[in-house]
C-alpha cells in the first residue's frame, strides 16, 4: 500500500482542493470497500451516483474524496473528468513506484 498527499493529486490533475492537505493510502470507487485512509472516487453510473455514497464513504474511514462538484463539509478533490483523473493517477503513481528486477 501506499501513502500520498492530496496536494500531489492536486498538481498531478489539474483539479481544486476543498480542505486541508491530508494523506491517502488507496483509491476505491465502490463505497462499500473503503477502508480508513482512502480516497473514494464518485462516478457517476448508469443505475447510480457515486455523489450519493459520500456520506456512506465517510462513515467507512475515507480521507477524501474525487468528485466533479464540491461537497460541503468534505474534504474533496474537484475535477472535470473522474476518470480521466483516476487514468492520470494510475499511471503517474505506477510509473513512480515501478522497480527495476
Amino acid at each position: 500500500m501506499f501513502e500520498r498527499k492530496l496536494m500531489e493529486v492536486i498538481k498531478l490533475i489539474g483539479g481544486e482542493y476543498i480542505g486541508c492537505d491530508k494523506s491517502f493510502t488507496g483509491v476505491v470507487t465502490d463505497s462499500r470497500k473503503v477502508t480508513d485512509g482512502c480516497m473514494f472516487a464518485a462516478l457517476k453510473g448508469n443505475n447510480t451516483d457515486g455523489s450519493e455514497h459520500i456520506a456512506d464513504a465517510f462513515e467507512r474511514g475515507a480521507t477524501a474524496i474525487l468528485c466533479t462538484e464540491r461537497k460541503e463539509g468534505y474534504p474533496t478533490v474537484v475535477c472535470s473528468d473522474v476518470i480521466s483523473a483516476l487514468w492520470k493517477m494510475a499511471s503517474y503513481f505506477r510509473d513512480k513506484e515501478r522497480k527495476t528486477v
